[in-house]
């Protein structure tokens, strides 16, 4: 287990950038999903999200259409499409990002945010039972964080 204070995190947080988005971040709701992704590109980069091909999470059939249009699960796919293909991140944190996702698309997304772990800090919150992660991140009162092994009991 390892424990630490409040100013340990702040110091984290001048050598760190951490980046949070949910569905509430597709404010441009009248975009289409290939609008919004192109208004994204700067902070993506080509090479992460091809112009034509769209994202493994992201259909052919959602691209025209308006994000004001799109399902709770398909605002997520386009939500973590662009969360976990953003560069110069160093911390990506994402609350719940399977809700509204079909088995198919929660498995496509659980791939992909391990497959971003591996080369940034990635603190997902979820209330599933089923552990997918390395460790744990409890933050408890009196400024104090703990984080431990995936399983290790307090």
């Amino acid at each position: 287990m390892i424990s630490t204070s409040c100013t340990e995190i702040e110091r984290w947080r001048k050598d760190f950038t951490a980046v949070y988005l949910d569905t509430d971040f597709l404010t441009l709701d009248y975009l289409t999903v290939e609008e919004h992704l192109d208004m994204v590109r700067p902070l993506t980069g080509p090479s992460e999200m091809p112009e034509h091909e769209g994202h493994h999470l992201l259909t052919e059939q959602m691209m025209p259409t308006k994000v004001a249009d799109l399902s709770l699960g398909q605002r997520q796919r386009l939500v973590l499409t662009v969360a976990l293909a953003l560069k110069n991140v160093g911390v990506l944190l994402l609350d719940e990002p399977l809700n509204g996702l079909d088995q198919q698309a929660s498995l496509v997304a659980r791939q992909s945010i391990l497959a971003v772990g591996r080369s940034r800090l990635v603190l997902v919150a979820t209330h599933e039972d089923d552990h997918w992660t390395d460790y744990d991140l409890a933050i408890r009162q009196k400024d104090t964080v703990e984080l431990r092994p995936t399983g290790a009991r307090k």
